[in-house]
């Protein structure tokens, strides 16, 4: 509910109309924004839009597709957000001021920062480690490469006529917006714009069951190999590739590490005794060796490195969070900074570290299986589209 206020009390001077879609008036969220609209008493156009149910693509493209259909012909600009996502007062006037100052720009995203709850679990954690990285490709540059889905400005009169290939993209088998758009993007030199102040807060809860952890990583990993065309299936095979490399180029070091480090305490630990530092015919030096005690300054000399690399980042970490949390309450003063302090650091890491364990597997097994479920609706996939789609799965 504090989302949609957000987006409905924006600070806009321009011409602006609402369209919530939803897939029909059984959806939960209809009685919520039908309060919504009573509240507002006409001080801005609002609609609710019932796409109804999808068939060949995933639920969010279809609601996306109804969504830009439903655009005023004299419209501009078009918006597309998730409704989770908490908007700053300022926000599309800004993009949009940006926008019409350079007419290069083909659209405007923007990117997630994922808050946990005070009380949250190791497996909340998880699924934040997993968003967490992505700050990185999205905040070095303002032109990018990356679009995030949650947040999405088009100029109405390119996606009216689809010029570029968006909608017929997701309307065949579409199953992922952002990567959908951004290969469309890659592949055909257009400009997408990623401004500092587009960032926005997004609360994790506090209860993560085993469950829910795992399919929220399949969903995040499904769509690597979801695609409409070659250049899009090369770009997120390639990602999948990395981004399965990058998870085990980290853990494994760090497990080696910690298990180094586990077994020079307990030879360290041993040492008094005889049967460890040796008997007569000192045979038991063999066995120190595979403690590494003989390579003592070399594995001394890489065990500071890699913990100063720790720290070091841990330090960063908390400097880059602590810069987020002050730009979230400098764009939206009624966030408080209490509100947003709420990170464990060591379950961060945990959770981190269990995260990019379990990423290569997840998604092997994810390239393997060809259905996914999301929401209460199960999608099955061939050949990078969406084939088939069942609703209510869970319930019939």
């Amino acid at each position: 509910m504090a989302n949609w206020r957000s987006v409905l009390s924006l600070d806009y001077g321009g011409s602006l109309e609402y369209v919530f879609v939803l897939e029909d008036k059984t959806d939960p969220a209809y009685a919520v924004i039908t309060t919504l609209i009573r509240e507002l008493q006409g001080r801005r156009p609002v609609r609710i839009q019932s796409a109804g149910f999808a068939e060949h693509t995933s639920q969010k493209v279809h609601n996306l597709l109804a969504g830009i259909r439903q655009a005023s012909p004299d419209s501009q600009y078009a918006l597309c957000l998730d409704d989770d996502v908490l908007l700053h007062p300022g926000l599309l006037a800004s993009l949009v001021r940006d926008m019409e100052a350079d007419a290069g720009l083909f659209m405007a995203t923007g990117y997630p920062f994922d808050v946990p709850a005070e009380d949250a679990c190791l497996l909340a954690y998880a699924a934040l480690s997993y968003h967490l990285p992505l700050i990185v490709p999205f905040s070095v540059k303002e032109r990018t490469q990356f679009v995030w889905g949650g947040c999405m400005l088009f100029r109405t009169s390119e996606m009216r006529h689809d010029s570029r290939g968006i909608l017929r993209a997701w309307a065949d088998g579409g199953y992922s917006d952002d990567l959908t758009v951004a290969s469309q993007c890659t592949e055909q030199q257009l400009t997408i714009y990623c401004p500092g102040y587009s960032i926005f807060p997004q609360w994790i809860e506090g209860g993560y069951p085993l469950r829910r952890w795992w399919n929220y990583l399949r969903r995040q990993l499904y769509v690597m190999d979801t695609y409409s065309n070659e250049h899009n299936r090369r770009t997120n095979h390639s990602l999948a590739a990395l981004h399965a490399f990058a998870s085990w180029g980290v853990v494994l070091p760090a497990t080696t590490v910690m298990l180094r480090l586990l077994l020079w305490v307990l030879a360290i630990l041993l040492l008094p005794t005889q049967q460890v530092y040796g008997g007569p015919d000192g045979s038991s030096y063999l066995w120190l060796r595979l403690f590494g005690i003989d390579r003592c300054p070399w594995s001394l000399a890489s065990l500071a490195s890699f913990f100063l690399s720790i720290v070091y980042l841990m330090l960063a970490l908390r400097w880059m969070t602590s810069t987020v949390l002050d730009l979230f309450c400098a764009l939206n003063p009624k966030l408080k900074r209490h509100q947003l302090d709420t990170f464990s650091w060591p379950k961060l890491w945990l959770g981190f570290y269990l995260n990019n364990a379990v990423i290569p597997v997840c998604i092997a097994y994810t390239f393997l299986t060809k259905h996914i479920d999301w929401s209460g609706i199960r999608y099955w996939r061939q050949h990078g589209k969406i084939i088939r789609v069942v609703h209510s799965y869970e319930r019939s």
